[in-house]
């Protein structure tokens, strides 16, 4: 008779933390895509039909996530790299413009406490995708917690 690992690991608690920190950063940040996407409906525009294409996709991953299904994870994988490529693109983009120009325009006609606080939103929102992203590539939630014990091969 063999005897059953320990359920709380370090390994185990970890996973679990970041799973719960996953979702508690996923909902939030797909209401908030949803309300800048109010916004934007009727619009043509590649930045637009982008934020309605997420939208749909935060939906399925939340009927996904509330059914307990494991391809919760996959939908969420598109989703954080759609959004995460799409706020790192206007990041280095507000940085490169930083860089080159400054924060006001040569004309005088913008506003540096506006650019500031943008640049500043833009990468509270993009580092929560940062983590969501480490998550699904490191501790890779969608695998089981069944984990082989080294005697269970030679034993049977």
């Amino acid at each position: 008779m063999r005897q059953q690992a320990s359920a709380t690991t370090p390994l185990h608690v970890i996973r679990h933390v970041a799973r719960i920190l996953f979702w508690l950063a996923f909902y939030p940040h797909g209401a908030l895509v949803i309300l800048v996407s109010l916004r934007s409906f009727g619009s043509s525009s590649p930045v637009a039909i982008l934020l309605q294409c997420a939208v749909v996709v935060w939906a399925t991953t939340l009927v996904l996530h509330l059914l307990r299904r494991k391809a919760a994870y996959a939908t969420a994988a598109v989703w954080v790299s759609t959004l995460g490529l799409l706020l790192g693109y206007q990041v280095v983009r507000r940085a490169h413009y930083w860089i080159t120009i400054g924060m006001e325009p040569p004309d005088g006609m913008g506003s540096p406490m506006a650019f500031l606080f943008h640049f500043v939103l833009e990468w509270v929102l993009l580092l929560p995708l940062c983590f969501m992203l480490a998550v699904l590539i490191v501790i890779r939630p969608w695998r089981g917690d069944q984990r082989m014990d080294v005697g269970t091969a030679a034993e049977v």
